[in-house]
Parts: structure tokens; C-alpha cells; sequence
């Protein structure tokens, strides 16, 4: 046995005891280690959450290991919610002697959340009674049942318990705990307990109570206890540690306080030997599919794969496609995986069966012609060159991975489903940790510090964004990420000692865990109950019927043995949903996304313009960019370019098109490569392509290859070693030189860095050809789907479908009180705003009012609609908001008069609603003239006047997210035609290095001092495509100053920039947008129609550009349709182009627009 030194700690708490516990789990096994202690226990606050991760941390660190945990225990009973002692709880140390006793503990700790939660997870003396084997108990510290009957001088109750406790524990398995940490009432607790511990011959232990690692640490743990009660470090009110105590003390100290006390300290050591509990894992703990009449699984397997394979390929499979699958089956037979493929066969089928969108596969599942012939994937594995092998390798033994996409709205529906059939106590979510990151640190600290907002808010945004951000590497002391560095934090930091104390603690609780959560899509299935194998959890304890979510992360239970699925809501499927069901009913016969093919060509021609926003995998404004180049003309292209579009293969990206334009010749290292490499123009793209060039030229099994694969990816010399001497005495063997061998491993070796996995580029290369194929053949359909899809979520993603669709020609129609639905709709060519898209209205009250219009026909008043609405779902709130972004325009009011008469018309419909509810109010009340007529006489409206643009498009942005009926910066649009050379949305797919001239209304201005105290700014702008950050540094600042004001439209001259991933505009130069005018404008362009040529219209027009003449050219652009005529205006009518004489023009609506032929020098 392993030496475990002289002492070992017992209650010991981590960062899992949520805002409580400093400790990191590396840390604690580090501290463990340097103080000589081979041993330590984990003993969080009501939870396991650490402690399978806990027990790798500890293993790989060379210390034993000892799970527990310091329970709440309930004094009554732990469903106990009404009494007046069910916020009493006390505390209880547990401590894991056998895997019988983890199993204990687990199903104790589970019990605590999915039964006894209140406030906090409790359990009872029931509880421990029913499930105590294998377990150590103790009287815990100063909050144990014990301790505070000590406390309140009833040394019989102390008794009492010790007795009910001993009795339950036995003989050896349950201790007297002893504390001091300094802490008066334990030393009244120490002395009733050593009374009670030899009055009653129990053994002794003594611990600390530990929090953090050292001393040093108290600081942090004091902040973490301020975020979770939400108060500040100088509330003389709050809870605090005042003794610096609870940290992890050496043996000796510990000695030194309790070494005096026989067996105190040896039990410790004592306790250590014997608890030998070790979480099993590896196991196969995989869920049972029931078959039918009796039939064993494998052949029910087999004679549904056999139906299958004649469904895909019309009743005659080849044999090729026979021989594939009865290698797999046997195959899946021998790995035990039986179950698994019916258990994922039959919830997908019940899916399809109820009409939810399943996704056509992801992942090497798509390798799989078993699970094409049970309509698992829908890509033909052999038609597409996809490996079974890449998925499940008889080489290797792991746990199979199906990822299943589900429609995003009814994902839940499947998942409730396999409850059902499975077992609730056999399927349960999978927990996250939310930790505390470097920006929401420096926010968290600055508040318990009492720190200023403004200069908090200044801090945690000049730490970067990203998930290697931490505080150290904003502050340059990372030297593995140099690019993360923040000068001007730096500046801060070595500046002001307020930030420097600031950032200083929020180092302390950087990557603490602040809460649990819950996995968007892991769901574990087993065949037995969970609570017997693993640790349980309940987010809420208001809902008893929530699913148990497990208490080990996704990881930590597959490293178990438990089957996880990803249960994965995919938008873009409620996206094809919709519009295939919209079409179809409009065409009156079904289509379905089978029906699509992957070969059309006005498909491929929409892409090759560019046009892939909205499309699947497509839609980042660099792949955007990058179709225009690629050119993609078939399926397998649309594979590779979501293969080659990450870092790493990018790079190859120039090269694939030069080969595939045939400006680069293509060639092969051997010929026996090209049948593998020719799709991919002779460059490695998939990982399945090592695995073929290793079997062909190699003579590798498909399942070695794929260990060669792996054994590339991880990059282990020795291993690498070995399996290049197999390659190339192999490739010798087939009569390859060495020299070409070594050279084809060597180029596989360095693609296999960033290898994709074809099966999965594939599988998700159908639902990108779908989602093109809409687009590409009913654009209306697709861009009200796709609208749809962002309600409530990314207003500016929703701006750009809006602006793309008007760029095609489609209208968005504004929201209609009798033409709108609940979602986006297409109406004739274009798209009717959702009345559910407005914000504050809501889905179930949009829903009520078209159920009232199908019902009893179109309102025809404003009084009408809030007669006949249900005012319990349709409030004031919510009408007002309808008013406001104009859904009642169309009867002839504008929105302030509605807005005024709609607390008179809301009083109205509710004392008729009040007397309708009155029992006092008979029938024939309601009946009479007098009364019916009161409610049919239409109160009258006054007439206030209309808002102005601005308020207008203003109220509409707040309450849908984006201008409807207009843009504030629609007057510039000459401005933005003749001074930008690309919009904000086109800067956004440029390079960093670019040239670039913008013209963008300032929306806000953010002053900075730079290193060498100059001041420069960070300016928010934007134009009629979408926001732009400007970037003045000190010497554009200065020349620029007077034309940086809020509100104001200006022109910058510049280079793109990129900094965190984010584009901006490093300015150059920059002007007011009337001193440009006055510099740039040639020539002045009115367009007008050959219908506002009149005599009128022409004299107000001459009377405008004689009060503002000058020595610019005007000419008059006449036509429409292509059929246009340009007449100058003559010499006498000179103008100067400044901002009133645009207005001027504009404000006249005689105009089909304006046009500037601009000088080019944006320096002149």
C-alpha cells in the first residue's frame, strides 16, 4: 500500500460547492501533493458533481482518491416543505469505504434533488437508514445535527442523535469529527463532543473545514460568497469566514492542533486505507430494444436492414450493397450493438411517423449502409465513397455516436417519446458547468468591490472575446497567446490601483463554477434505473416531472460506459418544413425534401453568384465570398468546400480551385491514388482518404487504417514511428519504391492535422444543397421561412433576409391586423410581416386574434378588433404595440389618433366584458337597444397629427428590431452610392488590408487615451446595410475631430481591419458629408418619369436650384425602364451641391432619386 503520509484531509470542499468552495480540483491534488499527503477526500455541499472528475485529477496525480460528501440533511423528513422546521438543515459528512458505498451516496445525493430539494437537496435519517452500507459517517462540522444540539446546551438531544447515528452507521463506521478554526462555539462544540466520543467509546477524527488551498486564498473564497448572496465586501451584514482558517493545512498543523488527542490525527490515515471506492467505468451499459413475437435482436436487426436495403434501391439491391451490409451486421453483432441500432431506429422512425423533420445524418454514422437501410441517414454511403470503418472500427472497440438532428421545434417531442418507452428513471439530460469567465469576472468583482459601473464596463471591454481569453493573457502574462494582449489594459492596470486590485481578485475567481446547467442536446439511455449507477440532479424544484439530468458532465459518462445521444434541434429543418409544406399546399400535391435533387443546376447557379445567405453551412460572409471563387457545379464540390472552409485547410482552398479551373495541372503521387483522389482534384481533403490510400497502396484493413487515421491526429511520435515502418515495408510489399512512400506518408501525416470527416460534410452537404434548392426556386417561400426562424433572436441577421429579399425584388409587406398570420408569410410575390414577430404581442395572442378573424371575418374598425378579441390574452400593451408598427393603418387613421382613443376603447370592451361575466346582469339586460347599440356605436377618433419619419421609423425598430416602412438614412442614399466604395455589410467579407471608403452615420463615440496619452476614439456607425466600427487612432483623431459628432453622417477613407474576429475601419482620413458634397459633386442628377415632367413640377424645380446656385452641373435624367434621356439644365442654372439643396430636392417627392457624379479624390 501506497504511503498516505501522516495525515489526510477529509472535508475538503472544491469549486463544485458552487460560490462557496475556491478550490480547483488541479490545485487541490498539486497543494495535496507538496504538503506530503498521499491521500484527500472530496466532500462538496449536497453534490458529486466533481467527483468522477475528481478521481482522474487525483489518479493521474499520483494521490488516493477518497469520494464523499457533506450532505443536508432535513430533521423531519426530506419532502418536508410546510412544517416549521423544512428550512431547518443541517449538515452531514459521507465518506465512500466501497463501490457499494459510492452507489449509496449516489443514490442519496440523487434522492436530495429529484425529491428533497428545497432550497437546498436534503435527505433524512429514512434515507440513510435505507442506504448507509459502504458508507462512513461522521458528526461534521459546527451545522451537523449533533454539534447544534451541543450548541444549544441539550447534551441530551446530542445523545439522542449520536445514538440513532451510531446505531445506523455501526461500529467503525461512524466518528467524532473534530474542528478549530479558531471559532469560540467550536470550542463548546470540541468539548461536548470529546464528552460524548468517550461516554460512548467512538473514535476520533479531526479535520479542517477547507474552502481554498492556502491562506492567501481567504480573499477569493470572501468574493465568491459576495456574488452568491449579492452583496458587497463592506456589508458589515453579511455572511463571512472572519477567521482565516479554512484552507488546506499541512499534517503538521494539523498536529499541532489535534495532536494530542488520541487517534484524531491516525484515524484520518486510518479512514484513508480503507476507503478503496473507485468509480467503475468502461462498462456497456446500453439501453434493450424490445422485439416483437419473441424474435432475438440480431435477427430482427438483420430482417429490418434486409426490408430496408430493397425500400432504397427499388427491390433489387446489388450485390455489392448485400455484401456491405452483412459485414457490418456481423460486425455490429460482435461489437453488441444490436440494441443500439434498434433503440436509434426506433425513435427515428417514430419521428418520421409523426410528421417531425429528422436530418438526413451527421457524423461517420452516414458511413453506415445499415443505418441508410433503416432510414437512420438518407446518403447513400457507397454511391458517395463514405467508410463504415470511420464509425465503427472491430479494431477498436468504442462506443458507436449517432448525432441526430431533429426539427427544432419539436426535438422535445422525441425526447419525451424515448422517455416513455425506455423508462424515465433510465433516461436523463446531461449537466454543464457555467465557470466564471475573464470578462464576467472583472464584472463580478467590480461589483462586491463597489467599483463604479462606467469603469468596470471600461475594464471587461478591453479584455478580448474568445475562449482563450483570460485575464492574465489580456494583461501580457501568457506567453502562449502574445496576440491576446491588451496595451491599454496594461496602461490600467500598471496605472490605477483601484483596477489593479479589481483585476487582481478577479484572477482569484476566474474559471470558478458559477452553475450548474444543462446539455443542449446529450440524453443518456439506459437499461436500468440511472439512480443506481450514477449521481442524478433536478434544475428546478418546482417541477417534479422535469427530467433528471445527470450530475457527470457528457465526457465523464461515456468514459462510464453509458450510451449518449445527441438529440440536436436544427433550425434549418423547421426551415425546409415550412416552406415544403407552404409550397405544397399551394401547389396542391406533397413535396418532400427526398424529393429534391442534389444535381440541379439553377441550384448551383444561385451559389456561384454568392448566394448563400441563409443556406446551410453557407451563410458566413467569408464562404459567401468564397463560392464566388469556388464555383461549385456538383454535390461533391458543396462537400469539399465545407470541408476545406476551417483553418488549417483553408490554406488549400487557392489550390483546389486552380486545379479544379484547370489552371493547375493535377497529378498523383501514385496511380493507384488517382481512383481515391480524383474527386478532390488530387489533394487529401477527407480523413476517409488516408484510410483508402492506407488499404490500397498499403495493404491495410480498413479498421487498421483507421488507427493509422487516429494515431496521425494525435501525433505520438512512437506511435507514429511505428505505423510509418508499417506503411512503407507494406507499400514495398505491392512493389512502391520507399522513396514514394515515405513521401505519401509524410503528405498524409501533415493533412491528417486538420482532416475532415467526409461522412459528416456529406450528410450535411444534402441539407445545404435543400436549403439552396428553395432559395433557388421559390426565393418568397424560403425568405418568410427563413424570417420566421429569427424571431426573437438576431435582429441583425433578420435585417440583412430583409435587405437580400428587397434586393430580389421582394417586398416585405407591413404588418396587417386582417393579412397577417402569426409568422412571415407569402402573399402573392412578396412577404407579409408575422404578427408574432412584433415585440411584446406574443404567439398565443396573435393566435387568438386569427382564430376570432377565421371565425367571424375581418375587423373592420380598431373598436371592432378590441370588441371581439379576448382581453384576457389581448391587453392594452399588446394593442398599442399592433398600433404602433402600423397593423391598423389600413383603416384610415394614423397612429397617434389610435393611440389616443385606445384607453377610452379599452374601458369600453371592458365593462362590456365585465357585465357579460356579472351574474346580477341578466340577459335581457344585455339585450336591450339601449345597450347593444352603446356597444355597436363607433366612438369617434380624433384627428392628432402623424409622427414624422424619424419617430415613425424609430418605433417600428424598437418593436421589430429594423426599419419597416422606410430608413432614417434613406436621404444619404446618393451619399452612400457616389462616396462608399462597399457597404457595411460588404466590408464585413473584405480582408483585413483592404482599401476602403464608407460614408455611415455616428451613433456613438467611446474616447480612449492611448500609451502615449493622446487621445483617440472608437466611434459606432452605420449605413442602410448594417453597423460599423470606426477606429481613430491619435493623429486621424486630431484631424478628423470636428467632423466626429453623434448624429452626424461622415465619410472616412481607411483600411479594413480585423481585431478579435471582428471587421472595422482603421480611418485614415475623414470629412463631414457636407464638406464632401461641396468638394466632390460634379454634376447633380435628378430622375424623374416621364409623368413628372409637367410644367408644375419643372418650375418648382427651377425655383429650388435658383436659391442655391453656384458652379456645379445639374442635368435631368427622364425616363424609366432602360428608356432614358439626359438634358442638362443649362448654363443659368448652375448649382452648389450642399446638404439644404439635396433636402430641398428630397422633401419635393417629385423626384424618382438622385444621383452624384463625383470627383474620385477623396482628398481634394
Amino acid at each position: 500500500m501506497a504511503d498516505l503520509g501522516p495525515f489526510v484531509h477529509l472535508h475538503v470542499h472544491s469549486h463544485y460547492s458552487t460560490l462557496d468552495g475556491a478550490n480547483s480540483l488541479k490545485g487541490l491534488i498539486e497543494q495535496t501533493k507538496q504538503l506530503g499527503m498521499g491521500a484527500v477526500a472530496l466532500t462538496d455541499h449536497g453534490n458529486l458533481f466533481g467527483a468522477y472528475a475528481f478521481q482522474k485529477a487525483a489518479q493521474e496525480g499520483g494521490v488516493k482518491p477518497i469520494i464523499g460528501c457533506e450532505a443536508y440533511f432535513s430533521p423531519t423528513s426530506h419532502t418536508d416543505r410546510t412544517s416549521n422546521k423544512a428550512r431547518t438543515r443541517y449538515h452531514f459528512l459521507l465518506l465512500c469505504e466501497s463501490v457499494e458505498g459510492y452507489r449509496n451516496l449516489s443514490r442519496l445525493s440523487s434522492l436530495g434533488f429529484l425529491k428533497g430539494y428545497y432550497y437546498k437537496p436534503r435527505i433524512d435519517l429514512e434515507l440513510l437508514e435505507r442506504y448507509h452500507d459502504g458508507l462512513i459517517g461522521t458528526t461534521t462540522c459546527i451545522q451537523g445535527p449533533v454539534c447544534q444540539a451541543i450548541l444549544n446546551g441539550d447534551l441530551r438531544e446530542a445523545q439522542r442523535q449520536i445514538d440513532v447515528f451510531a446505531q445506523i452507521f455501526g461500529r467503525g463506521h461512524f466518528f467524532v469529527e473534530l474542528m478549530d478554526h479558531g471559532m469560540p462555539d467550536q470550542k463548546t462544540v470540541n468539548n461536548g463532543l470529546l464528552e460524548l466520543a468517550k461516554k460512548n467509546d467512538l473514535p476520533l477524527i479531526a479535520t479542517n473545514d477547507c474552502h481554498y488551498l492556502t491562506a492567501a486564498a481567504h480573499d477569493s473564497q470572501d468574493v465568491l460568497m459576495c456574488i452568491s448572496m449579492g452583496k458587497t465586501l463592506n456589508d458589515p451584514q453579511r455572511m463571512r469566514f472572519e477567521q482565516n482558517e479554512f484552507y488546506l493545512k499541512s499534517p503538521d498543523q494539523m498536529r499541532s492542533l489535534f495532536g494530542h488527542l488520541n487517534g484524531a490525527i491516525e484515524n484520518t490515515v486510518a479512514i484513508a486505507e480503507r476507503c478503496n471506492c473507485v468509480i467503475p467505468t468502461n462498462q456497456k451499459l446500453l439501453p434493450r430494444y424490445r422485439t416483437p413475437d419473441g424474435m432475438d435482436g440480431p435477427t430482427y436487426l438483420r430482417l429490418l436492414v434486409q426490408r430496408g436495403l430493397d425500400k432504397r434501391y427499388g427491390g433489387r439491391p446489388e450485390e455489392r450493397h448485400r455484401r456491405q451490409a452483412d459485414f457490418e451486421l456481423g460486425v455490429i453483432e460482435k461489437m453488441g450493438f444490436v440494441d443500439y441500432f434498434l433503440v436509434v431506429w426506433d425513435f427515428i422512425r417514430w419521428a418520421k411517423d409523426q410528421g417531425i423533420p429528422v436530418g438526413p445524418g451527421r457524423g461517420s454514422g452516414a458511413g453506415s449502409i445499415v443505418a441508410y437501410a433503416l432510414e437512420i441517414t438518407d446518403l447513400d454511403p457507397l454511391e458517395h465513397g463514405l467508410l463504415f470503418e470511420r464509425f465503427l472500427n472491430p479494431e477498436r472497440v468504442s462506443m458507436p455516436d449517432f448525432d441526430i438532428d431533429f426539427c427544432f421545434e419539436r426535438r422535445g417531442e422525441v425526447i419525451d417519446y424515448v422517455r416513455r418507452t425506455y423508462g424515465q428513471d433510465c433516461v436523463a439530460q446531461i449537466i454543464t458547468f457555467g465557470t466564471i469567465k475573464a470578462r464576467n469576472a472583472v464584472r463580478d468583482v467590480g461589483r462586491v468591490m463597489g467599483v463604479a459601473l462606467p469603469k468596470v464596463d471600461q475594464v471587461a471591454k478591453l479584455i478580448p472575446g474568445g475562449p482563450k481569453v483570460t485575464i492574465d493573457a489580456a494583461l501580457g502574462k501568457d506567453s502562449r497567446h502574445p496576440e491576446l494582449a491588451s496595451p491599454e489594459l496594461q496602461t490600467l492596470y500598471n496605472d490605477d490601483p483601484e483596477v489593479r486590485e479589481l483585476l487582481d481578485r478577479a484572477r482569484g475567481i476566474e474559471g470558478a463554477i458559477r452553475q450548474p446547467g444543462t446539455h443542449a442536446a446529450g440524453v443518456v439511455i439506459c437499461d436500468q434505473p440511472l439512480i443506481d449507477l450514477i449521481p442524478l440532479y433536478r434544475p428546478s424544484d418546482n417541477d417534479p416531472d422535469a427530467m433528471a439530468v445527470t450530475q457527470f458532465t457528457m465526457t465523464e459518462v461515456e468514459e462510464i460506459g453509458l450510451l449518449k445521444m445527441d438529440f440536436l434541434g436544427l433550425k434549418n429543418l423547421t426551415i425546409i418544413d415550412r416552406c415544403l409544406k407552404g409550397i405544397s399546399t399551394r401547389l396542391g400535391r406533397t413535396i418532400t425534401a427526398a424529393d429534391i435533387p442534389l444535381d440541379d443546376e439553377a441550384t448551383y447557379r444561385l451559389l456561384q453568384q454568392g448566394k448563400g445567405l441563409g443556406v446551410f453551412q453557407l451563410e458566413s460572409s467569408g464562404m459567401r465570398d468564397l463560392l464566388l471563387n469556388f464555383k461549385p457545379t456538383r454535390f461533391s464540390d458543396l462537400v469539399a468546400l465545407i470541408s476545406l472552409y476551417r483553418p488549417g485547410p483553408m490554406d488549400n482552398i487557392p489550390e483546389f480551385i486552380a486545379r479544379k479551373e484547370g489552371r493547375r495541372e493535377i497529378t498523383y503521387d501514385h496511380p493507384d491514388m488517382e481512383p481515391i483522389l480524383k474527386e478532390t482534384y488530387g489533394l487529401f481533403v477527407y480523413q476517409e482518404q488516408v484510410m483508402q490510400v492506407a488499404q490500397v497502396l498499403a495493404g491495410y484493413s480498413l479498421g487498421g487504417a483507421d488507427l493509422l487515421r487516429r494515431a496521425m491526429g494525435k501525433k505520438k511520435k512512437e506511435e507514429m514511428a511505428k505505423q510509418r515502418r508499417t506503411f512503407i515495408d507494406g507499400a514495398r510489399s505491392r512493389g512502391i519504391d520507399e522513396p514514394t512512400a515515405e513521401r505519401i506518408f509524410s503528405t498524409m501525416e501533415k493533412f491528417a492535422e486538420y482532416g475532415f470527416n467526409k461522412s459528416h460534410a456529406a450528410a450535411y452537404a444534402v441539407i445545404t444543397v435543400q436549403t439552396a434548392w428553395l432559395k433557388a426556386h421559390y426565393p418568397v417561400d424560403f425568405y418568410a421561412a427563413l424570417m420566421t426562424n429569427e424571431v426573437g433572436g438576431d435582429d441583425a441577421k433578420l435585417g440583412m433576409y430583409f435587405e437580400e429579399a428587397r434586393d430580389e425584388g421582394i417586398r416585405i409587406l407591413p404588418p396587417d391586423i386582417n393579412s397577417s398570420g402569426v409568422h412571415f408569410t407569402p402573399d402573392g410575390g412578396n412577404i407579409r410581416f408575422g404578427l408574432a414577430a412584433i415585440k411584446g404581442v406574443g404567439e398565443s395572442a396573435v393566435r387568438a386574434m386569427i382564430e376570432e378573424r377565421s371565425a367571424n371575418g375581418p375587423f373592420t374598425s380598431l373598436q371592432d378588433f378590441i370588441t371581439r378579441v379576448d382581453k384576457r390574452l389581448i391587453n392594452s400593451r399588446v394593442v398599442e404595440a399592433l398600433i404602433s408598427c402600423g397593423a391598423f393603418d389600413a383603416f384610415g387613421h394614423n397612429r397617434p389618433s389610435l393611440l389616443a382613443v385606445l384607453p377610452r376603447l379599452m374601458e369600453v370592451a371592458g365593462t362590456a366584458r365585465r357585465d357579460a361575466d356579472d351574474p346580477q346582469t341578466s340577459i335581457f339586460d344585455m339585450m336591450t337597444e339601449e345597450h347593444t347599440a352603446g356597444l355597436r356605436a363607433e366612438l369617434p377618433i380624433p384627428r392628432l397629427p402623424d409622427w414624422g419619419d424619424k419617430e415613425r421609423l424609430e418605433t417600428e425598430k424598437e418593436l421589430v428590431g429594423f426599419y419597416l416602412t422606410g430608413h432614417p438614412l434613406e436621404r444619404f442614399a446618393p451619399d452612400f452610392a457616389a462616396f462608399s466604395t462597399a457597404s457595411a455589410r460588404e466590408i464585413l467579407a473584405m480582408k483585413p488590408g483592404d482599401d476602403v471608403e464608407w460614408v455611415g452615420l455616428i451613433k456613438r463615440i467611446v474616447t480612449r487615451m492611448d500609451k502615449n496619452g493622446r487621445q483617440m476614439a472608437f466611434v459606432e456607425c452605420e449605413d442602410m446595410t448594417g453597423p460599423m466600427e470606426c477606429t481613430f487612432f491619435a493623429d486621424a483623431f486630431d484631424a478628423c475631430r470636428e467632423a466626429i459628432r453623434e448624429g452626424e453622417v461622415i465619410w472616412v477613407r481607411g483600411k479594413v481591419d480585423s481585431w478579435r474576429d471582428n471587421i472595422k475601419i482603421r480611418v485614415h482620413a475623414g470629412k463631414p458629408i457636407d464638406q464632401l458634397r461641396a468638394e466632390r459633386i460634379r454634376t447633380l442628377e435628378v430622375q424623374l418619369t416621364w409623368q413628372q415632367v409637367t410644367e408644375a413640377n419643372l418650375t418648382r424645380l427651377s425655383e429650388i436650384a435658383a436659391r442655391h446656385r453656384g458652379r456645379r452641373k445639374l442635368w435631368f435624367v427622364i425616363g424609366d425602364n432602360g428608356d432614358e434621356v439626359r438634358v442638362e439644365a443649362g448654363p443659368g442654372f448652375g448649382i452648389a451641391p450642399c446638404t439644404a439643396l439635396i433636402h430641398d430636392l428630397q422633401d419635393t417627392h417629385l423626384l424618382q432619386g438622385l444621383r452624384y457624379i463625383a470627383n474620385g479624390n477623396g482628398s481634394s
